[in-house]
């Protein structure tokens, strides 16, 4: 088992969640990894509550409720969040509010 796969079923026996479970993915945010500790420091501040990419037509859309796993820049997973909503908008119409909460 990997460090990722036992840190994810170490989380599911410490909230006592069914061990059939899986996470939606892991990812570190950004690009590289002076960003990517940037902005999981941001995440754990509580400060980055949202994040956004660039969507292709057909590609597949993470459903609120999925739980995926962050890494830092080295690849060692950090903490889990919580998809609540997803919402598709061309980049135009991303508002001062949204920015905001993508940190």
């Amino acid at each position: 088992m990997d460090h990722i796969e036992e840190f994810w079923k170490t989380y599911l026996k410490q909230t006592s969640q069914s061990e059939s479970l899986a996470y939606a993915e892991a990812f570190s945010f950004g690009h590289g990894e002076q960003m990517a500790d940037c902005l999981l420091q941001l995440v754990l501040q509580g400060k980055k509550t949202a994040t956004c990419w660039r969507h292709k037509m057909g590609e597949e859309i993470t459903q609120a409720g999925a739980k995926s796993i962050v890494l830092d820049g080295q690849g060692n997973p950090v903490c889990i969040i919580e998809t609540v909503e997803t919402i598709i908008l061309p980049y135009k119409e991303v508002d001062w509010t949204l920015a905001k909460l993508e940190g």
